[in-house]
């Protein structure tokens, strides 16, 4: 290759230089106009965002007899933080009763146990659902504990048994458990 060539080739490199940066800087101005939304965005995402320490949900069977019980297993590592515990009960919009009462056994790291009987509420006195309801079933969240703090880390056991007059309960279709570290 002559001279005269390879300084050709090097001037049309360089000459295309200055279109690239350009090109890069309109790419830097389109990606710094988006870096406010993606501020905004992931605030917002994070204010939303609650703690989930543990999310479990379990069918229960029809019917649901008075030996069946549900069993939730979950881990408390910091005792230093409050706690929020939720239940979601899910129901046919036909369930006969206001309420559904539930013997519920709590199982302490140290092997020391709780029981006590829970009504929950699942319609108001004019029969209507407390829940969501979608047609044919409803949920209903009820906050069992808020800013509730746990003494001692290790492994809880929350257990739950239909407790109502019939031994044979139709209409229950799932128990959801969820434990959140509360906002406060």
């Amino acid at each position: 290759m002559s001279f005269f060539l390879k300084r050709q080739v090097l001037y049309n490199k360089k000459a295309t230089l200055p279109k690239l940066s350009l090109l890069l800087h309109f790419k830097k101005i389109k990606i710094l106009k988006l870096i406010p939304f993606c501020i905004c965005m992931s605030l917002l995402m994070i204010s939303c965002y609650q703690d989930v320490i543990y999310d479990q949900k379990q069918d229960v069977p029809t019917p649901w007899k008075y030996d069946n019980k549900k069993d939730f297993t979950y881990e408390i590592s910091d005792t230093t933080i409050a706690y929020d515990l939720i239940i979601s009960l899910e129901h046919s919009s036909g369930f006969s009763f206001e309420n559904l009462y539930l013997n519920t056994k709590t199982i302490f790291p140290d092997g020391h146990a709780t029981i006590s009987p829970v009504s929950i509420q699942l319609a108001d006195d004019k029969g209507d659902w407390a829940g969501d309801c979608d047609g044919s079933k409803c949920i209903t969240d009820i906050e069992m504990s808020s800013d509730a703090y746990f003494k001692i880390p290790g492994t809880y056991t929350l257990s739950f048994e239909q407790f109502s007059r019939n031994e044979n309960l139709e209409g229950i279709h799932s128990i959801r458990i969820k434990v959140v570290k509360s906002k406060t």
